[in-house]
C-alpha cells in the first residue's frame, strides 16, 4: 500500500562538470563595435536548449541573453551586433546568436550562466575581478583566448591564438591538411605538422584545374589559390599516424608517406547530470559510467559539495570506486587508476539522507581526468 506522509520522495540532484563551457573569447578585435565574440562548446552527448542563459561580463551581469539550441559535441557562436556585416574577417562564419556585447581589454572577464545565475564557465584576463584559478595575462589585438585544457585555471587552460570557431583538438578527431603548390612535375618540398594541422609545401607549374590532392584517400578542397600555387585543405583523423599524401596532375602522380607522432589527447566521458531519489532518513544508490575517450591513460580527481538545507548538509554522500568507498568532500581526492584509452569503469554513489523536507537539493560532483 502506498503511504503518503513520511515516505514522500526527496530528489537529490547532482550536476556534473560535463556541460556548457567557454571555448574561445575574442575580446580585443580590430573593430571593437562589431567583432567581439564568445564561442561556447557543449561537451555532453545531448543537445541543450540554452534559451534564457546569459553572458555576464565586467560591464554587465546581463550583457547578453541567449536564444538557441547548442548541439551535442558542437559549438555555439555568440557575436557582437554588426557581426554579420562588419566582422574583422568576412570569411568567418555567421553567428548563432548576435547581440550587442561589451568586454574590457584590460580587466575583463566573461561568464556563461544559467537562468538561475549559476556560473558554468568563466574566463578572466589581465586584472579581472572574476576568473577560474588564475586570470590569463591577456592577448594582443587581433588574437583570441583559445581553450586547450580544462583544469579550472584560466592561465593554464587558455593560450593566445588566431581566432577559432571549433574546439582546439576536440571538436572531432580530425586535423586540417594544407597543401601549398607552385612547377610542372609536382615536387614536395617539406611536410610539417602541429597538434591540429599538417602542412605540405609543393612546387608545380600546372593550372589549378589539372591538380588534385588527396590525404589518405580523401580529396582536399582548394582555398586562396592563384594560377600556379595555392592551399589545399581537408580533414584527417587525429588517431592516424601514417599519412599518404597523393598529388595528381594531368600527366604525373606523386605519392609520399609521412609518419607523425600520435596526438596526445586527454578526455573523459561522464553523464551530464544525475538525479537520486531518496526518502527522508533513508539511503539510495545510483551508478554512473566514466569512460576514457582520449588517447592517453588518465587518473581521476574526484570531489564535490553536499546539498545544504538551512546551512546544514542534508545527509552524507559516499562513492564506491574500484572496490573502495570514499566520502564525497570539497577536497579533491586523486585516484591513480591509469584508465587507458577506451576503458570504462563504474562509480556507485550512495546518499544517506537526514530528516529534511521533500524538495530538490542541488549539489556538485566534480570528476576530472588528468594524464599520468
Amino acid at each position: 500500500m502506498k503511504k503518503h506522509l513520511l515516505l514522500i520522495s526527496m530528489i537529490l540532484a547532482i550536476s556534473l562538470i560535463a556541460g556548457i563551457r567557454i571555448e574561445a573569447v575574442y575580446y580585443h578585435p580590430f573593430d571593437a563595435q562589431n567583432s567581439e565574440y564568445i564561442l561556447l562548446y557543449n561537451t555532453g552527448e545531448e543537445d541543450r536548449d540554452i534559451s534564457g542563459y546569459r553572458i555576464a561580463t565586467s560591464f554587465s551581469e546581463t550583457d547578453v541573453t541567449i536564444q538557441g539550441i547548442i548541439r551535442a559535441r558542437s559549438v555555439f557562436l555568440i557575436a557582437d551586433s554588426g557581426w554579420s556585416e562588419k566582422r574583422d574577417n568576412m570569411s568567418w562564419p555567421l553567428a548563432d546568436h548576435e547581440q550587442t556585447m561589451t568586454m574590457s581589454i584590460h580587466h575583463g572577464w566573461a561568464s556563461i550562466r544559467t537562468p538561475e545565475n549559476e556560473p558554468l564557465s568563466t574566463v578572466g584576463w589581465r586584472t579581472a575581478a572574476q576568473f577560474e584559478g588564475e586570470a590569463h595575462p591577456g592577448v594582443q589585438q587581433g588574437k583570441a583566448l583559445v581553450r586547450i585544457n580544462d583544469t579550472n585555471n584560466n592561465s593554464n587552460d587558455f593560450i593566445e591564438s588566431n581566432p577559432i570557431f571549433s574546439p582546439y583538438q576536440q571538436t572531432t578527431t580530425n586535423t586540417p591538411v594544407y597543401i601549398i603548390m607552385e612547377e610542372s612535375i609536382p615536387k614536395i618540398l617539406h611536410i610539417q605538422d602541429t597538434p591540429d594541422e599538417i602542412q605540405v609545401s609543393i612546387k608545380h607549374n600546372n593550372t589549378l584545374e589539372d591538380i588534385r590532392v588527396f590525404a589518405n584517400g580523401e580529396e582536399l578542397l582548394t582555398t586562396n589559390n592563384t594560377k600556379i600555387q595555392g592551399a589545399y585543405t581537408g580533414a584527417i583523423d587525429l588517431t592516424e599516424t601514417e599519412i599518404e599524401i597523393r598529388v595528381e596532375s594531368r600527366e604525373h602522380v606523386l605519392i609520399q608517406q609521412y609518419t607523425r607522432e600520435p596526438i596526445q589527447k586527454v578526455a573523459i566521458a561522464i553523464p551530464e547530470d544525475i538525479t537520486i531519489q531518496v526518502q527522508p532518513r533513508a539511503s539510495a544508490y545510483t551508478t554512473i559510467q566514466v569512460k576514457n575517450t582520449g588517447t592517453v591513460p588518465v587518473n581521476l580527481h574526484i570531489g564535490g559539495t553536499i546539498p545544504l538545507w538551512a546551512n546544514k548538509v542534508i545527509g552524507n554522500i559516499t562513492y564506491e570506486l574500484a572496490g573502495q568507498t570514499y566520502s564525497l568532500t570539497e577536497t579533491i581526492r586523486v585516484h591513480e587508476l591509469g584508465l587507458v584509452a577506451g576503458e570504462e569503469l563504474e562509480i556507485t554513489l550512495r546518499v544517506d539522507a537526514g530528516a529534511y523536507p521533500a524538495r530538490t537539493y542541488p549539489g556538485n560532483l566534480h570528476i576530472l581526468g588528468v594524464s599520468q
